[in-house]
């Protein structure tokens, strides 16, 4: 039998510090700009704390979740994360248990900072089909590309 150096797992809690740096890169798009640090005007740091918080909640149907992520481990090691999920499966739309955990966990004055840029905001948001799968936020790290596998 051959050995198979490529293993998927769905993601578990101890995988969180990964999962940020998934979302973050994902954010950040190959730039400086932290999105979520622009929108709520908080420092980075400050929301990578947010972050881990939200996650370890597990409010599954969007991608703040910890369980709505595939690990991707190349010869025992983590190469990448990618998350999805059945759009509207929970009986709620992403956007709404999404922007429930925010005005949960972010300041209220920064969720007031954050509500004058709705327009700007809508106009790159995502809307998603009900009972569409979902597949967003990902990372493959660069020792890992090339190898014949596929994570965003």
């Amino acid at each position: 039998m051959e050995h198979n150096p490529l293993v998927f797992r769905k993601a578990e809690e101890k995988d969180i510090p990964f999962l940020i740096e998934t979302i973050v890169a994902a954010e950040k798009s190959g730039t400086d700009v932290f999105s979520y640090s622009k929108i709520f005007e908080l420092p980075e740091l400050e929301i990578r704390k947010i972050l881990a918080d939200i996650l370890a909640e597990d409010a599954t149907g969007q991608e703040l979740c910890y369980s709505d992520y595939l690990m991707a481990e190349y010869e025992g090691k983590v190469a990448g994360a990618v998350a999805g999920w059945i759009e509207g499966e929970s009986g709620q739309p992403g956007t709404i248990i999404k922007g429930t955990l925010f005005k949960y966990f972010i300041p209220a004055e920064n969720l007031e900072q954050a509500a004058a840029k709705m327009s700007y905001i809508n106009e790159v948001h995502h809307h998603w089909k009900q009972g569409a799968l979902i597949i967003d936020i990902g990372l493959t790290l660069p020792e890992f590309r090339g190898k014949g596998f596929s994570l965003p």
